[in-house]
């Protein structure tokens, strides 16, 4: 299923190739997923698209837009979104969190994910249209649960752990339509909690080289075309 979701998004979406990029992102998620313990290798692809996304399908098939990518501001932030995705597919949050509420059949769990638009298991990178009534309260514990994993992945891999929630905290003060996918309140106690139990050690990667080339193409290449000035004609001098 999971397979089959990322060819359908691939023959759908607008996707990026640039080498380097996909190059990057693409290690820096097989990076994470070692932590992880999915059993195969993350599978990152970049959707060229201004809008902040994410997507996470069964068997470690995760989608982020470059939109998403310029909007972080160092590589913590960037494997923090990674993890994030990578812990709901670890979590298993894939066709039981899809259930149209209508029963619990596998047939309607399927006709969400192949016919609905809400075909990712992670709600807070939806689209602004893509998520159902009724699932900010009954997913947000996944989006918790994804949270928690994502700490533990970011320490393994020596990325400072705290960059995860700052991602999210300063994007649901941009993005409104975020603010019900996601509780201040909750952000904070798990902030807490990471600063008590997990102290900061020095070594942690917060940013690189690769990260600044990498964010600073995508950034130049989704800012809007600038029109050249028209000529004069000799009739306006």
């Amino acid at each position: 299923m999971g397979a089959a979701l990322a060819l359908e998004t691939e023959q759908n979406e607008k996707m990026l190739h640039e080498p380097e990029i996909c190059a990057y992102i693409q290690g820096l998620g097989e990076t994470l997923a070692q932590h992880a313990g999915l059993g195969a290798p993350a599978t990152v692809r970049v959707i060229d698209s201004a809008e902040i996304r994410g997507l996470a399908f069964p068997g470690g098939y995760l989608f982020i837009s470059s939109g998403l990518i310029a909007r972080t501001e160092s590589e913590a932030e960037l494997a923090g979104v990674i993890a994030h995705l990578i812990g709901h597919v670890a979590a298993g949050h894939r066709t039981h969190s899809m259930s149209s509420g209508q029963g619990s059949s596998g047939k309607d769990m399927v006709r969400v994910y192949f016919f609905g638009s809400s075909r990712s298991s992670c709600l807070r990178l939806m689209g602004e249209n893509e998520v159902p009534a009724g699932w900010v309260v009954r997913f947000r514990a996944a989006e918790r649960k994804a949270d928690s994993l994502a700490i533990g992945y970011l320490r393994e891999a020596r990325f400072d752990p705290l960059a995860v929630l700052e991602f999210f905290n300063k994007l649901r003060y941009d993005e409104p339509r975020l603010l019900d996918r996601m509780s201040s309140d909750e952000l904070i106690a798990m902030r807490a909690y990471v600063e008590e139990r997990l102290p900061p050690e020095p070594d942690y990667v917060v940013s690189s080289a690769a990260f600044a080339r990498a964010r600073e193409r995508v950034a130049a290449s989704l800012k809007p075309k600038v029109a050249p000035a028209p000529a004069l004609d000799r009739r306006d001098r």
